[in-house]
């Protein structure tokens, strides 16, 4: 099975405060990626190829093999569950963390 991805339509600034919120779904057989940016609706992709698993551990922003981003992460969130739009919405109101806020 060949990876998928896509890249985001909204250019990202520099130096500054960007909130970015993934929503993965699975209904059926269509697995959707969504993402946000700064509270709005970036891309979405929706695949039908089979989606593999994996028990492995999750790496934010670098792994043993490869080079990661090269970005701070801050107030990072997973949910057990996707999101709806309005939620991506209230947590980008919210404003970026108070260590980070000016």
């Amino acid at each position: 099975v060949d990876d998928v991805g896509g890249d985001a339509r909204t250019p990202l600034a520099r130096h500054a405060w960007t909130h970015l919120g993934f929503v993965f779904r699975h209904d059926a057989d269509v697995f959707t990626y969504t993402l946000y940016v700064d509270g709005r609706l970036d891309s979405e992709l929706s695949v039908r190829a089979p989606v593999r698993y994996t028990d492995g551990p999750l790496h934010i922003g670098k792994d043993p093999e490869r080079a990661g981003a090269r970005a701070l992460f801050a107030d990072l969130k997973i949910w057990p569950a996707a999101l709806p739009p309005h939620r991506i919405v209230d947590e980008y109101a919210g404003g970026p963390p108070r260590h980070l806020a000016r």
